[in-house]
């Protein structure tokens, strides 16, 4: 039985997998939060506005979402590393705590570049550029 509490504005609302839960934001609850983020914070973000503003975005919107302590430190300590770090340390936390994705990892990971276009291609192509929490 596993559920994911989730802050949303003014009230709390839990996302149930098999069960019923209270809302008390555990560290499990917080990196799902941070691992959804280029999802639901796309009404936050621009995918064709400026990188670092989307960015700002992503950032503040987690940081309304995560109410966690020791989640809200883990983002804070990814904010240092390079993309392709970040995306290995937060692709790590979350296998540890059982999740089978988390679609900020996939933003960071390094794009696959058309050679002849210097585009980006593949799924990084479809990613929203956001997050740095």
């Amino acid at each position: 039985m596993r559920a994911r509490c989730l802050l949303s504005g003014a009230g709390c609302f839990v996302v149930l997998i098999g069960g019923v839960a209270g809302c008390q934001q555990s560290f499990d609850d917080g990196l799902f939060v941070i691992c959804q983020s280029p999802i639901e914070a796309r009404a936050e973000v621009d995918p064709a506005g400026d990188p670092a503003a989307n960015a700002a975005a992503a950032s503040r919107w987690i940081a309304s979402q995560v109410d966690n302590q020791e989640a809200r430190a883990f983002s804070a300590s990814l904010a240092p590393l390079p993309p392709d770090e970040k995306a290995a340390h937060v692709r790590e936390a979350a296998t540890r705590i059982g999740l089978d994705r988390c679609p900020v990892a996939d933003v960071w990971e390094p794009a696959d570049i058309n050679s002849a276009t210097g585009t980006p291609r593949g799924r990084q192509a479809r990613q929203l550029a956001v997050v740095d929490p």
